[in-house]
């Protein structure tokens, strides 16, 4: 596995309505592209940090399921084992203490 913590470096392919597709089969069927394609989107758990919370999403292969929030197609094939980790944020005053 390879993971970076960077901004997704590919341009996005999305549905018709600039949103994540909702499986990867329709990923496949709307772009023309094969699962080599397909990212999954999925949600990470917040990082806190010096009191300011930072939302995580990770680009991956297609395959993951669990706090999926859907999936992209990028015109570069996934090697199935490179992650792209993006910080979003940070947002103030939402930390736990």
């Amino acid at each position: 596995m390879k993971l970076n913590e960077a901004v997704f470096p590919y341009k996005e392919i999305l549905n018709e309505w600039d949103e994540l597709f909702h499986t990867a089969e329709q990923a496949m069927r709307h772009t023309g592209y094969g699962k080599s394609h397909v990212w999954s989107v999925v949600e990470d758990e917040d990082l806190v940090e010096d009191g300011k919370r930072y939302s995580l999403q990770t680009y991956g292969p297609s395959r993951h399921f669990v706090n999926r929030l859907g999936y992209v197609v990028t015109v570069e094939e996934h090697d199935d084992e490179t992650y792209y980790t993006e910080f979003l944020g940070p947002f103030e005053g939402d930390d736990d203490d």
